[in-house]
């Protein structure tokens, strides 16, 4: 068991049930991402946010579920009659619950247990808070007031600003930036970047400005810490002090479109050896007739094609081949690879079926 003080000066109890959790049958709902439940803000004048008083705490167990959260504390045995924190389908139940509540409602965006309502006018706004509260009255869920922002023009909602006009940074995201020392190790680095990096959907220059940080993450890269390092670090900070806002997408207003090109093309790469000749370097007409249609398909992209071996090429062969042992080397491909498709993947709403 865990006790957590909360910033309330309460304390939330948190138990280990992770061999429960290993039975447990997940509860199957998509969990909104914040990306997804920004968007959903529209554009609003008026805005409301609630929160719910100790969410899961409002849900209550089965006689029978009850028995399954038994846990031992220094003053004896004890089980949860309300939904516990610990249990893997916890999130995913109390999500389900809260979506079944407050399903239909327009202008309204549920993300956990914070919950933001918005209209373009005051009557609106109004006349759907009042259709939310009246939902949770019914369902007999409670509000922790002290939490609770009614009718403002500006509020914060999952971290970042909510007005009229857009999105804004979190400003307290932004001083913790700004008053950021100096990295003196790798640790310092990695902290500074995940910082910034909550902030990189405000600026188009992040990735090109934190190369030379980046680089000191390298694995056996000695920790030298020089002129570009010190240039990028403040680049950096000057770069996210003056993020810009984000504003809601409107087609009534001129969309304008920007695109980005390579100049290094792409690369292809394939563990069958013999292909990369064909594709790169013998002429057209000398290629066997599959070889030529392949080569006629790619001719409108700037390509290179790259050997790799089977073994590295985990990827492609994910279903079909079962990789043996690995090196270090091959461990930290594999696990820039993961990262990059979960940093693709993260940004995308989920639907499960």
């Amino acid at each position: 068991m865990v006790v957590v003080p909360k910033a309330n000066r309460k304390v939330r109890i948190c138990v280990d049930y992770t061999e429960l959790n290993k039975v447990v049958r997940r509860e199957v709902h998509p969990m909104a991402h914040v990306e997804s439940s920004l968007a959903k803000l529209g554009n609003g004048n008026f805005f409301t946010v609630l929160d719910a008083n100790s969410g899961f705490y409002q849900i209550p167990l089965s006689p029978k579920a009850k028995m399954l959260t038994t846990f031992l504390s220094p003053f004896g045995r004890f089980a949860f009659n309300r939904l516990p924190f610990g249990l893997s389908s916890s999130p995913e139940l109390y999500c389900k619950i809260v979506s079944q509540v407050l399903e239909g409602l327009d202008g309204v965006v549920c993300h956990m247990d914070d919950v933001c309502i918005w209209g373009k006018s005051q009557e609106e706004h109004d006349s759907r808070v009042r259709a939310v509260l009246r939902r949770m009255v019914d369902a007999g869920m409670t509000l922790n007031v002290e939490k609770c922002k009614f009718s403002r023009s500006s509020i914060k909602f999952l971290g970042h600003v909510i007005s009229s006009s857009g999105i804004r940074a979190n400003p307290e995201a932004i001083q913790g930036i700004e008053s950021f020392a100096t990295p003196t190790c790798v640790k310092d680095v990695r902290s500074f970047l995940g910082m910034a990096n909550q902030l990189s959907k405000f600026s188009t220059r992040l990735g090109e400005l934190s190369a030379p940080l980046r680089e000191l993450l390298h694995k056996n890269t000695p920790w030298i810490w020089d002129v570009a390092q010190e240039q990028a670090f403040c680049e950096i900070k000057k770069e996210l002090q003056r993020c810009v806002e984000l504003a809601p997408y409107s087609p009534q207003r001129e969309t304008v479109i920007h695109t980005d090109a390579s100049q290094c093309g792409i690369v292809i790469k394939t563990d069958h050896k013999p292909l990369v000749p064909l594709l790169n370097d013998i002429e057209l007409d000398k290629n066997p007739a599959r070889i030529q249609r392949f080569r006629m398909r790619l001719m409108r992209f700037q390509y290179k094609v790259e050997h790799i071996s089977g073994k590295k090429n985990v990827i492609a062969d994910a279903l079909s081949r079962s990789v043996g042992p690995i090196s270090e080397a091959d461990v930290m491909f594999m696990e820039e690879v993961e990262f990059l498709l979960c940093q693709h993947c993260i940004i995308l709403p989920l639907l499960l079926a």
